[in-house]
């Protein structure tokens, strides 16, 4: 979920499952729109793969269509590569579904994401870190149930509103 602009570095995540080379079967499901130019380059990175990645572009939808794909679709990993955030909802929103992130420790980021519910790397990584990254994650992670439920558990800690909300009244009452 994402805009399709230069500083998402889409057409990075694109050349690292390009290079996957049959190791993982991958279907990567974007959510967003942006830049003609970007997609266009993603689909021609893509095009050149093997068998083992399809790719869907849904463009750019209403949130509660967002949150009805999570609802009815495995998301087994919920990848953020961008070199600039601020605290990135789109993150917080998968969480809140119990999805795995691997994520760049751009902006905010580290304040959602930790080992427990993923894995917060390098701005600076490439395509080529970024794949075995990847397939580390589908090597020694996938289908773990503990990584969703510590998703769900963050989120519930960090982000939920109506928590959040409570505590600051509580706070402001103590004042």
């Amino acid at each position: 979920c994402s805009n399709l602009y230069p500083v998402k570095r889409l057409t990075m995540v694109a050349e690292a499952l390009a290079e996957m080379n049959q190791c993982v079967k991958v279907e990567w499901t974007h959510i967003g729109d942006g830049l003609n130019v970007i997609r266009k380059e993603i689909f021609k990175i893509l095009a050149s793969t093997e068998a083992n990645v399809t790719f869907k572009f849904l463009g750019r939808v209403k949130n509660k269509t967002v949150c009805d794909y999570y609802l009815t679709n495995p998301v087994d990993l919920f990848l953020n590569v961008s070199e600039s955030e601020g605290l990135p909802v789109s993150i917080m929103e998968a969480l809140s579904f119990g999805v795995p992130i691997l994520a760049t420790d751009a902006g905010g980021t580290r304040e959602v994401v930790c080992d427990k519910v993923g894995r917060l790397i390098s701005v600076s990584t490439n395509s080529v870190v970024l794949r075995e990254y990847i397939k580390e994650f589908y090597q020694e992670y996938y289908g773990n149930e503990e990584l969703r439920i510590n998703a769900k558990k963050k989120w519930a800690e960090v982000v939920d509103s109506e928590r959040n909300f409570s505590s600051f009244v509580e706070s402001l009452k103590e004042i």
